[in-house]
């Protein structure tokens, strides 16, 4: 995997690598220990979010990272509050 796939997911990525005794994984999605970060990822961003609430918790608050302009549909189990666009960058070599 290049580095810029990894970077397409990075969240994803990162728990199922060097991150992974920090979250809480499954087949198709993740999340981070509340303790570590807020942050929760689907391996197919945009897809379906049902399997984070098995991950995430009834009645807990998490941020969902996906790569730019990929959306998510909100389903019955979950709430969205607000959407942020933010920016990962690199310094090529």
């Amino acid at each position: 995997m290049s580095t810029m796939e990894q970077l397409d997911n990075p969240a994803w990525h990162s728990m199922i690598t060097r991150h992974g005794d920090l979250a809480t994984v499954t087949k198709a999605a993740g999340n981070y220990r509340d303790s570590v970060s807020p942050f929760s990822a689907l391996k197919v961003p945009g897809g379906d979010p049902s399997p984070l609430a098995e991950v995430i918790g009834k009645g807990k608050a998490a941020v969902l990272a996906a790569p730019y302009g990929v959306h998510s549909p909100v389903n019955d189990d979950f709430e969205e509050l607000a959407q942020i666009v933010a920016f990962q960058m690199i310094c090529p070599e």
